[in-house]
């Protein structure tokens, strides 16, 4: 049987053109995988292939290598960003507690007290100390009586 070279692939020859038109016609045919026993690169073409294959691979490694640099230097400035905010956020936060115990001291709650809402200082007569030792004697005073 006679072989002949197509691109990079060496054929049998034997009834190429009978298959081909089969295949072309007949769909089941078509759809048939090529066995492997018909169709094999030589060893020519694989040694004219590998410095391709060399260079793809460097190429697609330095390109891997240049988009891992960028992701880490844009990761870094996200990180960077983020700490900024956080330091803004817990420096408002401390502005917000000083503010609340600025507005919470006795002497501005009793101003307020006095001025908007029109509430008056308690008298010593008005204060009811309840001290629980006092407050059940009391309460067992009244219930003798």
């Amino acid at each position: 049987m006679s072989q002949f070279k197509l691109g990079c692939l060496e054929v049998k020859k034997s009834n190429l053109l009978k298959d081909l038109a089969d295949r072309f016609f007949n769909k089941e045919l078509f759809e048939k995988e090529i066995e492997w026993s018909e169709v094999r690169m030589s060893s020519e073409h694989v040694r004219q292939l590998k410095p391709f294959f060399s260079v793809l691979f460097l190429v697609i490694t330095l390109f891997l290598i240049v988009f891992l640099k960028m992701e880490e230097r844009r990761m870094s400035y996200v990180v960077l960003k983020q700490t900024r905010e956080f330091k803004k956020n817990k420096e408002i936060l401390k502005q917000k507690e000083f503010q609340l115990a600025k507005m919470t001291r006795p002497q501005l709650v009793e101003t307020v007290a006095k001025e908007k809402l029109t509430l008056k200082r308690a008298t010593q007569a008005q204060i009811i100390h309840l001290n629980p030792a006092v407050s059940l004697s009391y309460l067992n005073k009244e219930a003798q009586n």
